[in-house]
């Protein structure tokens, strides 16, 4: 049972890392509100150099 809830929360850990990965060189559909990013999250930003 415990290495279930295990492979469960990394499943999880790891869906979250992809989603934030993603979300953090999009651009809100709001015009006028976008949620500051965490410093953690900003790391992930992708640089075109």
């Amino acid at each position: 049972m415990k290495k279930g809830k295990e492979k469960m929360l990394k499943i999880i850990a790891d869906m979250a890392y992809v989603t934030s990965k993603k979300e953090v060189d999009s651009v809100c559909k709001w015009l006028y509100y976008q949620p500051e990013l965490p410093k953690e999250v900003q790391k992930l930003k992708y640089d075109k150099d």
